[in-house]
């Protein structure tokens, strides 16, 4: 049993995930911002109601087998049933949404692994089925699909010496839309602006590429990477005017993506109950849309630093600071963040309990961010007053060696293939 216990691993498991969300708001119009005064009887205030359920159930069966001490064969396969719900009530608008899909998934895979060489190379397959259904509204409304993808993977790395690494990875990865961007309902919250779905969208692919090299230097730990990302059929929202001036929003795989970017981390020890952690990183994207014959590019920066610093009674402490440049979107600019926060730790009963307590963004708590959205004949300029202080008091404790035993399981379960920002 122990030889077996050497040459095949075995990993099952399933999952259950819930999420469900009821809202009631009321919706008005500042008549003095509307510049033609036949709209304004259309502006009545309404009581919009909206009930939004995601239930998800996956199972998943990996199996591992060691052809010899440096070969590995990996085969899993998963399976997902998911249930997306969307009720939604504004005036004349009303719709009862539901999005039922079943996803098969699965991939096999081959790793060499030495002491100075390793190598990985897979194949995945995803195959899933779309119905989406509205109790309230004709066939036009309803729909069934399916897709099958292919996904390979590619990885190497290379070890010269026990301070130095260098790796090449490539990956071709995949999302799928969610019932907020297929359903097809159109919804009309007021006369000059509408949105809507759309239940023939593909799935986005991304082919991805990253060199890299990590190395250490005594107490100094250097990261530092380039990578470039090609995204087609990106599924994106974007609004448009029509013909009778009414800005309309949807969803479309409407554009194609570059992404060139490259990033570094440090990591220094500076005593021993002082360390600093850095990550930095600079990108170019450029978006291209032949359809719409719209362009938009541009770089943007981000950075992260930590300071850790034990205290005295044995309290781990942390702060850091944070900022990136606004970034860019296929139709405009995002807005640019600075952040910032500090944390305390402490384990009890010889670590089995630990306490920390977090803090971020306090002071001050509220910030303003713009939004600008352009096209070829309007734009659009948004800014947000937003709530972005974070407190947090986390108590775990740990029964035996739970721990241990989670960190053997090198498998886990997620649910990643779902796309869910389309405001990029």
């Amino acid at each position: 049993m122990s030889v077996l216990n050497l040459l095949i691993t075995l990993f099952i498991g399933c999952d259950f995930y819930r999420r469900p969300n009821d809202s009631y708001t009321k919706v008005g119009y500042n008549v003095t911002l509307c510049n033609d005064s036949s709209f304004l009887p259309q502006l009545p205030v309404y009581n919009r109601h909206e009930y939004v359920d995601l239930k998800m159930h996956t199972a998943m069966m990996e199996f591992r087998y060691n052809l010899r001490p440096r070969h590995t064969f990996f085969a899993n396969a998963t399976y997902r049933y998911r249930l997306d719900t969307n009720k939604d009530s504004l005036g004349l608008n009303e719709e009862d949404m539901q999005l039922r899909q079943n996803l098969t998934e699965g991939s096999i895979a081959y790793k060499y692994a030495s002491d100075r060489l390793s190598l990985h190379l897979g194949v995945g397959m995803r195959l899933y089925n779309d119905n989406i259904s509205n109790s309230k509204f004709g066939p036009e409304y309803t729909f069934n699909r399916s897709n099958l993808i292919l996904q390979p993977t590619f990885s190497f790395a290379w070890s010269p010496s026990d301070s130095q690494r260098y790796e090449i990875i490539y990956s071709l990865n995949s999302y799928i839309p969610g019932i907020r961007a297929l359903n097809p309902f159109v919804f009309q919250d007021e006369p000059t602006r509408r949105s809507f779905g759309n239940p023939n969208l593909k799935p986005e692919g991304n082919h991805n590429l990253s060199i890299g090299g990590n190395f250490q230097l005594r107490r100094i730990y250097l990261g530092a990477s380039l990578t470039g990302q090609y995204s087609s059929d990106l599924i994106l929202q974007y609004s448009f005017l029509d013909e009778n001036q009414i800005l309309n929003t949807t969803y479309d795989n409407i554009a194609n993506r570059w992404n060139f970017g490259c990033s570094s981390f440090m990591r220094w020890n500076i005593s021993r109950s002082t360390s600093m952690r850095t990550n930095m990183g600079v990108n170019w994207i450029s978006y291209n849309s032949p359809r719409l014959k719209s362009k938009n590019s541009g770089m943007q920066f981000n950075g992260k630093i930590t300071i850790s610093q034990e205290l005295p009674l044995d309290i781990w402490s942390e702060i850091f600071g944070q900022y990136n440049t606004p970034w860019i979107n296929f139709q405009g600019k995002g807005g640019e963040n600075f952040g910032y926060g500090v944390s305390m730790s402490r384990g009890f009963l010889r670590n089995k309990l630990r306490v920390s307590l977090s803090a971020e963004n306090f002071i001050p708590t509220y910030y303003t961010r713009r939004y600008i959205t352009q096209y070829e004949n309007y734009s659009n300029v948004i800014d947000k007053r937003m709530f972005h202080a974070y407190y947090s008091l986390n108590i775990s404790y740990s029964f035996g060696n739970i721990r241990a035993n989670v960190k053997q399981t090198e498998s886990s379960i997620s649910n990643k293939d779902i796309k869910k920002a389309y405001d990029e």
